[in-house]
């Protein structure tokens, strides 16, 4: 059995190292992040990870000390909600690209030598619910777990531009980008509005969601003295 899983992932950069060159630091900070399909197999695998240091540490004596900063679980499907966004989505009129939001968009994807002509897409794709896992973390995820959560994705973004890239950060000011978020706020406040106002449509929902969950009571993965966005910082030097 492998020691590390082909489908987990771990990305690591290292907040503090040294000050002077050609000298041991009395201290080094690495900020790891760790995906893996669920909860239990993150558990593990960051158990493994401390197993890692700590068997460094003792080679070369020093200490080693591990720090959470945030954990999600996986997102809990709820179709009902799925369901609610989608026909609102429908309902919304599509936004037609102009010339040049055609042309800043296959700009942006040459910067990664994207092969072929650029595919613009103008329309609703069908909802589609599967097991495959998504290699992001989403806070949201979390609160699926405590009540029922739907989402949906519109298109503000180059096909083929990886997140996490300048190309992706100026895609987010475009005008593609704007049309794409007025239209999914005018389908959120739709959703919103109906399970506000549709009583059965909010049973359905919840129904579902307990189902769902079963049995399992939600218990935070974090330390209760970790506030809002602690996260976002780095480990304190």
């Amino acid at each position: 059995k492998a020691l590390w899983p082909e489908d987990a992932v771990l990305n690591h950069v290292l907040v503090e190292g040294g000050t002077i060159p050609s000298i041991v630091p009395e201290r080094a900070v690495l900020w790891f992040f760790l995906h893996a399909r669920d909860r239990e197999a993150v558990h593990t695998l960051r158990g493994r990870l401390h197993e890692l240091a700590e068997e460094t540490a003792q080679k070369t004596r020093t200490r080693v000390e591990m720090q959470i900063l945030s954990s999600t679980r996986h997102w809990l499907i709820n179709k009902s909600i799925a369901g609610l966004l989608h026909e609102h989505l429908e309902e919304e009129p599509t936004p037609e690209s102009t010339q040049p939001e055609r042309e800043l968009a296959d700009a942006l994807r040459l910067a990664f030598d994207v092969e072929g002509e650029p595919l613009f897409f103008e329309g609703t794709l069908p909802p589609v619910y599967t097991d495959e896992r998504v290699l992001i973390s989403d806070d949201t995820a979390e609160a699926s777990w405590i009540t029922p959560r739907g989402g949906f994705l519109v298109a503000c973004f180059p096909l083929e531009v990886p997140s996490h890239t300048w190309q992706w950060t100026a895609s987010a000011s475009s005008s593609f980008a704007h049309k794409g978020m007025m239209r999914a706020a005018r389908t959120l406040t739709k959703t919103a509005l109906e399970l506000m106002t549709n009583k059965n449509a909010l049973e359905v929902a919840r129904r579902e969601f307990d189902a769902v969950r079963g049995d399992v009571i939600y218990e935070s993965p974090l330390h209760a003295e970790l506030g809002p966005f602690d996260h976002l910082k780095p480990p304190p030097r």
